[in-house]
Parts: C-alpha cells; structure tokens; sequence
C-alpha cells in the first residue's frame, strides 16, 4: 500500500515534472512538493483537489490508501478554524477598544468645546 507522498511522487515522474515544475503549478515552493513525497507533511485540501484535477486521478485515490491524510486534514480544518475565531475575536476586541477611546476622545471634546463657548457668553469681549 503507497503512502500519500508516495504516490504524489509516482505521478509527478509519470508526468515528467520535476518538483519544482509541480510546485509552480500549484503556487507552492519545491520544499513543499519535497515535504509531501517524504511524507513530512500533507498537502491541504485545495492542493489536494488541484493534484486531483493536474494528475487527472480521482481525489478519493490519492488518500483512500492512506488514512492519516484524512486525520491531518480534518486537524489542520480545526485548527484553521479555532484561528479564525480567534483572529475574529481580537479583531472585536480592538474594534470596542478604539471605539471606546473615539468616544471618550469625542466627549472630552464636546465638553471643551461647551465649556469654551459658556467661557464666552458669559465673558463677552469688551
């Protein structure tokens, strides 16, 4: 049973690319095309489906063989997904925070603003 990196690497040669070809068409560095044939890493889902459409092979094929691809995929989602929300709640956190400050910096403001304006009124310029 071929590994993953295994079989990326058979049909690359059965293509004649070389990795660096592999890794212009799919807009990755040649250390990463390296990383997937070693078994290093794992290529993401989008790769994934570009290999599947480049090699002309169904997407099923390239990982039916070997299950830790889809235990890495599904993690990688996971963690993709916890740093979205948490990149999510920084950004509303920063948002209340200026906010906050523009409306303290607003009211401050508007008190000198009136504070100058009863200065005047009730000291008229002789």
């Amino acid at each position: 049973m071929k590994s993953l990196g295994e079989q990326l690497k058979q049909y690359r040669i059965d293509h004649n690319w070389t990795q660096q070809q592999l890794a212009d068409k799919l807009a990755v560095s040649r250390s990463t095309i390296s990383s997937w044939e070693s078994g290093k890493s794992f290529p993401d889902l989008a790769c994934l489906v570009s290999l599947s459409r480049l090699f002309d092979v169904p997407l099923e094929k390239l990982f039916s063989k070997d299950p830790s691809v889809i235990k890495t995929i599904a993690h990688e989602q996971q963690q993709n997904r916890l740093k979205g929300y948490l990149i999510l709640g920084l950004l509303t956190v920063i948002f209340f925070l200026i906010g906050g400050l523009a409306l303290t910096y607003q009211g401050t403001n508007v008190e000198n603003i009136v504070s100058a304006h009863e200065v005047a009124v009730t000291n008229p310029a002789k």
